[in-house]
């Protein structure tokens, strides 16, 4: 994955991830809310989880880069 599909992929994490927060809002607003609120907040750990390994990656490049991308 080159640097720009990185930051790409982690700008696409971060508009899902607003998303979701959204609909766990409504779903907290909402009286009967709960299990579309566990469905999205579910995907949202695992959105979370994916952004935590993107920056592992980034950090195990920086410091031992296999190629002459740029550097995080």
């Amino acid at each position: 994955m080159t640097h720009e599909e990185r930051i790409a992929f982690r700008g696409e994490i971060e508009h899902k991830a607003k998303s979701l927060m959204e609909r766990l809002k409504k779903a907290c607003a909402e009286p009967m809310g709960w299990p579309e609120m566990m469905d999205a907040s579910d995907i949202l750990k695992d959105l979370s989880e994916v952004e935590k390994n993107l920056a592992k990656v980034h950090h195990l490049e920086s410091e031992h880069p296999v190629h002459d991308e740029k550097k995080y």
